[in-house]
């Protein structure tokens, strides 16, 4: 049985029994992971597609949560700046 939340797919690199370097991974709900891992964590630079609503946030990751500069676009505006905690800090909205 898969849980919610789970990894459904994934391509991508390994170390030491973690995903660690450039990887894809789906999720049971369709969302997608692409980008750069570390330690098992979402950690770099990668973009995270909600299939629910096809918004993306592509930009910087750090042990798992938007951290830094990034943009998050949905169907008919698109935010642009900086994320902690994967919130929006300061940043411009189009």
């Amino acid at each position: 049985m898969v849980n919610p939340g789970q990894v459904l797919y994934t391509t991508g690199e390994w170390a030491r029994d973690e995903r660690h370097g450039n990887g894809k991974y789906t999720y049971v709900n369709g969302d997608v992971y692409d980008g750069e891992w570390r330690n098992g964590r979402k950690h770099g630079t990668g973009t995270y597609t909600f299939a629910a609503t096809g918004s993306h946030y592509y930009g910087q990751w750090k042990n798992g949560r938007q951290l830094g500069y990034g943009e998050l676009v949905h169907s008919n505006h698109k935010y642009y700046g900086r994320f902690r905690d994967n919130q929006v800090t300061v940043g411009t909205l189009k």
